[in-house]
């Protein structure tokens, strides 16, 4: 047991180091100063959602996982709800009045994004609760029931996450900045949804050819978060010279000159953006393609 706790505090390490690594690619070429670097993150979210899940799910049952998750949902919520934040008041969902906004801010003061950070410290409440439905999702396929109650289990259980999500809302928003509980419990929902679609399609039914793109993203997940990041980046870094002498970078150079001149005329100035993405990811494709082909899996 020594060696899991060690292999979990180990995860936790390298995911939060590498998650602040990436924060600090932002600050070049300039000048990186301690003082002002972000501390939160995507993967610094995952590390701490990562350590906390992984000692519930060895010390607790199911029963008692579901309970932690519903209780943190409404921790939350009353915290949200109930807690004042100078200047505002209690229950204050603004961008700047919002309890977590403040939290972060008292505790991270110029280490977080303002006027809310999507992956604040606060908000780490729900995201575990969401953390543990997926845990109970996979202890529920893993189970030893017939592969049609499974299925059928998800959709029922998705579409009550729907509908449970969208009645919270007129109490409590779906935010996902603030990560509130019906946003967790409303997406939670739509996955089990799409998981459910996809147990139909390639367990049962053994349509499994068109999956194989999202399984050779997923099977190195990180490493390709990471390195587009990095190449996000370079893409800042690189200046491309203009003709009246000034310079631009090249990624605005590429959304300008390969995707505004042909994607606005085609599909409107707001599809700029989703067919750059779009395409982005796609040329990540090849690389997580080619490791997947050869069985190279990059594990932290």
């Amino acid at each position: 047991l020594k060696k899991v706790y060690f292999q979990i505090a180990r995860r936790t390490l390298i995911l939060f180091s590498l998650g602040l690594f990436l924060n600090a690619l932002y600050y070049i070429p300039d000048a990186l100063s301690p003082a002002t670097l972000r501390i939160p993150g995507v993967l610094q979210r995952i590390a701490l959602v990562y350590c906390f899940a992984s000692l519930l799910v060895l010390k607790t049952t199911p029963q008692v996982q579901a309970l932690v998750a519903v209780l943190l949902l409404l921790v939350y919520w009353g915290l949200l709800a109930l807690v004042p934040v100078p200047g505002y008041g209690a229950g204050a969902l603004t961008p700047e009045g919002n309890l977590v906004a403040y939290l972060d801010n008292l505790l991270l003061h110029n280490h977080v994004e303002e006027p809310t950070d999507p992956e604040g410290l606060l908000s780490t409440i729900p995201a575990i609760a969401t953390a543990i439905l997926g845990v109970l999702t996979g202890e529920w396929i893993r189970s030893r029931r017939e592969p049609y109650q499974k299925v059928s289990a998800l959709f029922v259980i998705g579409g009550i996450g729907v509908v449970v999500g969208m009645v919270w809302d007129r109490f409590l928003p779906i935010n996902k900045s603030l990560w509130t509980g019906s946003y967790v419990v409303f997406t939670a929902g739509l996955a089990l949804y799409f998981l459910a679609l996809c147990y139909w399609l390639i367990d049962l039914q053994g349509l499994r050819r068109w999956a194989t793109p999202f399984i050779a993203f997923g099977a190195n997940a990180v490493s390709v978060y990471t390195l587009s990041i990095l190449m996000d980046r370079i893409l800042w870094w690189v200046k491309v010279p203009q003709m009246d002498g000034s310079a631009v970078d090249l990624k605005t150079w590429i959304y300008e000159h390969a995707y505004a001149l042909w994607a606005a005329p085609w599909f409107g100035e707001d599809s700029i953006s989703f067919c750059y993405a779009l395409t982005y990811t796609l040329v990540w494709l090849g690389p997580m393609w080619l490791l997947y082909r050869k069985r190279i899996f990059i594990s932290i």
